[in-house]
């Protein structure tokens, strides 16, 4: 029995780990840069650019191989947004569970469009908006990004 639950245990923390959560994006949408320098890096990942032209300033990290990569960007300026997080992972496993956290938290489908090769959906609750796209990376590879910034 104790091997059964030792099993389960990890097998969990393995499904688990490393998963952006819509708590955490919160809690590193509230990050400012520095902060945000630290964390992204505390958990694996490694600078990659500043990304920024007159509509937009950020700083993007990625972590991972190939089709595994995963990118975490926090724009301080970002269009109408103003400040804005975006996460791209390729793991469908982890957008789903996304999803349904979203749910689980309240979040309600605001719009729904679908674009050359992509679906977007907003969810929303309170001050909250998050966007998250499906769209193709090339053959057998999917890409899903998720969004965060404030009303």
């Amino acid at each position: 029995m104790k091997y059964i639950f030792s099993l389960l245990l990890i097998f969990s923390f393995n499904i688990s780990f490393g998963q952006m959560t819509v708590s955490e994006m919160m809690r590193v949408y509230k990050m400012d840069l520095d902060q945000f320098e630290t964390y992204s890096i505390s958990k694996g990942f490694q600078f990659l650019e500043v990304t920024s032209n007159e509509n937009y300033f950020g700083h993007k990290y990625g972590k991972g191989p190939g089709k595994n990569t995963k990118y975490l960007t926090l724009y301080t300026n970002f269009f109408k947004h103003g400040k804005y997080l975006t996460y791209q992972t390729s793991n469908s496993n982890e957008y789903l569970n996304f999803k349904n956290d979203l749910k689980s938290k309240g979040f309600i489908v605001s719009s729904t469009k679908s674009f050359e090769g992509s679906i977007e959906k907003i969810y929303m609750l309170n001050k909250w908006e998050f966007t998250i796209y499906t769209g193709s990376g090339g053959k057998d590879h999917q890409i899903f990004e998720i969004d965060l910034g404030q009303l």
